[in-house]
């Protein structure tokens, strides 16, 4: 009445005597008199009461999910911080901590593509001058590969000091797996490769299930080698079948050479025209820097593998363990 523009489709709450509440979309025009005066108004009201309803339930239901998602990213972001620190902290200084330079120098690399990962990698201190290197890749890159990661850490923990050799261990762990997957109904698997450094004898022995072969690489002959089952077949991944057997393998080791473990994220990279980045490019990438120490040997390749994605990036989980013999340590 006061400033002569009408209100189009204003939505207003109507409390009733008995307290029963409804909606109406309202729209009033001023009435005039002949000289143009604002003289009273008139308008119509719809009942909207259904439709906002609708409304409000639905504004209360995306203000839950958004509650919820924060809680779940919360949680996420715990989850990965957990990963992180089940990683190793720090690395031994074989063969004795007091040694002022210790006879093993390692380097490592961890990518995961979400927010929690199913790599997972450990170094374990088994003796004086023994070392095992452990990495394994969980089934998927969610919450229950991130938890499987967690109960693959235990085992390994737990077992690995005990086992007399790496494919007793990766046994272990395979029925430890198979066991719980069996209970749950649940179709999963990790493929995993462990390695023990025994620089006492100068040899290295280890055991695959499923997993790519890790790579030594030779200074003194300029050669990258994989780490094959030496003319036999692989074991089976972890959980899959609870009496799998895991192979053995030695290979002699001497000061200088270089030891890389890693998961398929690495050589999964994808390319241009849906290329694989291969475990053979990645041997050819590290016998491209031979020489190289350690580190820098690392980060090399990575630049080539991520220049060789181009804006795409890791697509999938990436870990990379690797150790470098500076000395032998005679038993």
């Amino acid at each position: 009445m006061k400033t002569g523009l009408p209100l189009v489709g204003i939505e207003e709450m109507e409390t009733w005597p008995d307290g029963t509440v409804s909606w109406v979309s309202t729209t009033k025009m001023p009435l005039r008199d002949p000289a143009g005066r604002v003289i009273g108004t008139f308008g119509i009201s719809r009942d909207i009461t259904l439709r906002k309803e609708a409304e409000l339930a639905l504004a209360d239901r995306t203000q839950q999910l958004r509650r919820k998602n924060q809680q779940i990213e919360e949680e996420l972001k715990m989850a990965h911080e957990l990963q992180l620190a089940m990683l190793p902290q720090y690395f031994p200084r074989a063969p004795a901590p007091n040694t002022q330079h210790g006879a093993l120098e390692f380097f490592s690399f961890y990518f995961p593509s979400g927010s929690v990962s199913g790599d997972f990698f450990d170094v374990i201190e088994l003796s004086d001058t023994a070392v095992g290197l452990f990495i394994c890749d969980v089934m998927g890159h969610d919450v229950r590969a991130a938890l499987i990661t967690a109960m693959v850490r235990s085992l390994v923990e737990d077992l690995s000091r005990s086992a007399k050799d790496p494919g007793q261990l990766l046994s272990q762990i395979n029925r430890g797996l198979a066991d719980v997957f069996k209970q749950t109904g649940a179709t999963m698997f990790a493929t995993a490769f462990y390695l023990i450094i025994d620089m006492g004898n100068g040899e290295i022995r280890y055991s695959n299930a499923a997993h790519p072969d890790a790579l030594h690489l030779n200074r003194d002959r300029g050669t990258v080698k994989a780490l094959d089952s030496g003319g036999g077949k692989k074991g089976p991944a972890l959980g899959l079948f609870e009496q799998a057997v895991f192979p053995n393998c030695r290979r002699s080791l001497a000061a200088g050479d270089l030891i890389m473990l890693f998961t398929d994220g690495l050589i999964e990279a994808e390319g241009e025209n849906q290329n694989y980045f291969s475990h053979e490019r990645l041997m050819a990438a590290v016998a491209r820097r031979v020489h190289l120490p350690a580190n820098a040997m690392l980060e090399e390749v990575i630049g080539e593998i991520r220049e060789f994605c181009g804006s795409g990036g890791f697509n999938d989980d990436v870990s990379l363990i690797g150790m470098e013999v500076k000395r032998l340590e005679p038993s």
